[in-house]
């Protein structure tokens, strides 16, 4: 992740990269991809194509790139891109946030853990989130071209 974060040029900045190697957040989420095709070449365990808008712990909103023909998000990723969920950050600001597909505006977020790092250091999601706003973004893998 730490190489990741360089490659964009967003180490040390205000943007954090955190992986889920063990699917714990994923699961706690209900957001794992299950479909056969992408699973077919993908591999171990994944995380549908997502971005999440989290305030002191609070989801605010969920966005999820998937649909029963595309269950990676492939072919419209831009639900779950950058453009989607600044869309939802003008909402919040107008108390205006969509509803989230499986876990509840207004909810905590799951006490699950997160990889940070290489070697990787768990970090308690529930407490990075404490007291900041802070955007939580799922792709099925690393090496997708979007």
């Amino acid at each position: 992740m730490t190489a990741w974060a360089e490659e964009l040029g967003v180490k040390g900045s205000m943007i954090s990269f955190f992986g889920d190697p063990g699917s714990e957040v994923t699961q706690a989420l209900g957001l794992a991809l299950k479909d056969k095709g992408p699973m077919a070449v993908l591999g171990n365990h994944r995380c549908k194509r997502f971005s999440m808008l989290i305030e002191s712990g609070i989801v605010k909103s969920v966005n999820v790139a998937a649909s029963k023909d595309d269950p990676a998000g492939d072919e419209k990723p831009d639900v779950a891109l950058v453009e989607k969920i600044l869309d939802d950050c003008d909402k919040l600001a107008a108390s205006k946030g969509p509803k989230p597909p499986k876990v509840k505006i207004g909810e905590t977020i799951p006490e699950v853990e997160l990889d940070k790092g290489f070697p990787p250091e768990k970090v308690a999601l529930k407490d990075f989130c404490q007291g900041k706003k802070v955007v939580l973004v799922g792709l099925p893998g690393a090496f997708t071209p979007t």
